[in-house]
């Protein structure tokens, strides 16, 4: 009999959803089998943080009735292992049927389709940050030793397996807003996508979410994006072809290095934070690269944003450390987004090409230098 009325109530409560002012409907209720005398919680998972208990009564059933609720994402948890998310909307009610020892695994939702994808696709988030942690952990080994090529193979097996889980999430939904979810997926300070590299996708998704701008994530999303489309307006201001603008670039105690002092000389113009292992790395090659052509006409600039210092053991190259970076007018200026960054001008400061390394720089700086 008990399992007859909350068929009914469940029944009722679509009825009353599909039938009448969706508006005066719960924004959640349903029943949780097997959940009888527990509880849940809910939450935004993003925003003004509050949580709400939820008491499922002796019949298995909820019901959620807040005062005012803010059209976003909302976690609805057991516990913190055990938890769906899902999207309120005003005037769209959702209602869930479940059983609470499986739950949130096999739930039916009524008025969002979308909670299976979520499922799925924080799963696989969370293989992904798993599988980054066995990688970190060689690092942990008596055995492991930080070199060069020890750095270079722990990071291209972190960048593969990003890649990997890359790739999984794109064939998972779609549906902008589990695209949109699993673009801001991260594992510590490391992005599944990062903004700048995948911000074709970034932008796709943006274009796709606008009947979706009620909810508070997507605002915010987009708000994210609409800084990226500046960002690559800066970018595209100093492309290769055009005139490197004369500025100051570095003043190192007495002395004061501008563009206009370089002309006449091919120019390696880079900026890094050696402070970070990666782009230290990145340095070292550059510097072990530019150092054949020194004698070769070639000036280069090292301006590094700590106080890291650089070997100044080449007469021909400058050296500068920026502890406080670059200004946000230089920035503006030179159109800086991502470091390090680099430019490389020809003798009459002309952009050849920017933030190019490694082969492509050799081959870039190698033409100039035989002109």
């Amino acid at each position: 009999m008990a399992k007859l009325w909350n068929v009914l109530f469940i029944s009722s409560i679509l009825f009353l959803t599909a039938c009448s002012d969706r508006s005066n409907a719960p924004a959640l209720s349903g029943i949780i089998w097997g959940g009888e005398g527990n509880r849940l919680t809910i939450a935004p998972a993003t925003g003004n943080p509050f949580i709400d208990t939820l008491l499922i009564d002796n019949h298995g059933r909820f019901v959620w009735t807040p005062d005012t609720v803010e059209a976003g994402f909302y976690i609805l948890q057991k516990n913190p292992e055990n938890q769906i998310l899902l999207v309120l909307q005003h005037g769209k009610p959702i209602v869930i049927d479940a059983q609470y020892f499986s739950f949130p695994k096999g739930s039916r939702v009524e008025g969002f389709e979308l909670h299976e994808d979520f499922l799925e696709l924080k799963e696989v988030s969370k293989q992904w940050h798993n599988d980054l942690a066995i990688i970190s952990a060689l690092t942990s080994d008596s055995t492991w030793k930080p070199g060069v090529d020890e750095i270079k193979s722990l990071k291209h097996k972190q960048d593969s397996l990003t890649d990997s889980y890359r790739q999984k999430v794109l064939t998972l939904s779609q549906h902008p807003l589990v695209r949109m979810v699993g673009l801001m997926q991260t594992s510590g300070n490391r992005p599944l996508f990062d903004m700048w590299t995948y911000k074709d996708l970034y932008f796709e998704v943006d274009s796709a979410l606008v009947n979706y701008s009620e909810l508070r994530e997507v605002r915010t999303y987009r708000q994210g994006v609409a800084k990226l489309y500046a960002l690559q307006n800066k970018f595209e201001k100093l492309k290769a072809g055009d005139s490197f603008p004369n500025l100051v670039l570095a003043i190192n105690r007495n002395d004061t290095l501008t563009t206009s002092d370089l002309k006449e000389s091919p120019v390696f113009i880079g900026l890094f934070d050696a402070g970070d292992s990666e782009q230290a790395a990145v340095q070292a090659r550059c510097a072990e690269l530019l150092r054949q052509y020194r004698w070769r006409g070639l000036k280069a600039v090292y301006l590094n944003f700590d106080s890291t210092e650089v070997v100044r053991d080449i007469p021909q190259f400058y050296y500068a450390n920026l502890e406080g970076g670059l200004s946000p007018e230089l920035k503006e200026e030179l159109g800086i987004v991502n470091m390090p960054a680099c430019f490389v001008l020809t003798q009459t400061g002309i952009i050849a090409a920017r933030n190019v390394w490694d082969d492509r720089l050799q081959q870039v700086i190698g033409q100039l230098v035989e002109k």
